[in-house]
């Protein structure tokens, strides 16, 4: 076997592939559950997808924000094949209000978005263009 540099594998390789049936349908965000941390702590803030998501948009298309819509510093954990996204801040959680900020561009693993189901028209006639939008889901820490 030969790679595409051109240069022999030392061995065969093999790489299976499950097939399921194609889901057609948008990323529901409200079907999204929220686990939210403790105030004065570090714990992170937790979604759980019913689906997996695209592991690389997951990566930069969702974000914390607190009032003001300030972004909050931190690290993003994926996991759960891509059915879980983490975020740990840099500094404990204050009380007070803050929101998910989730990009229209997010897409499952089948290409289907926030907006609509991969294969589906986004506007009916000849203009299929969109606005990218921002979804939002509020929770607060008392």
């Amino acid at each position: 076997m030969v790679a595409l540099s051109g240069r022999r594998l030392p061995e065969t390789f093999y790489k299976p592939f499950l097939v399921t049936e194609a889901v057609r349908e948008h990323i529901a965000i409200e079907r999204w559950k929220i686990v939210p941390p403790v105030t004065k702590s570090r714990q992170p803030l937790v979604l759980m997808f019913p689906r997996p998501l695209d592991w690389a948009l997951l990566s930069h298309t969702i974000t914390v924000t607190s009032t003001g819509e300030q972004s909050i510093d931190g690290r993003i954990t994926i996991d759960q094949c891509e059915r879980r996204w983490s975020f740990t801040p840099t500094s404990p959680w204050a009380a007070g209000s803050y929101h998910v900020r989730v990009s229209s561009s997010l897409e499952d693993v089948c290409g289907n978005s926030v907006i609509a189901a991969f294969d589906r028209p986004l506007r009916s006639g000849s203009d299929l263009s969109y606005e990218a939008t921002i979804s939002s889901i509020a929770f607060d820490l008392a």
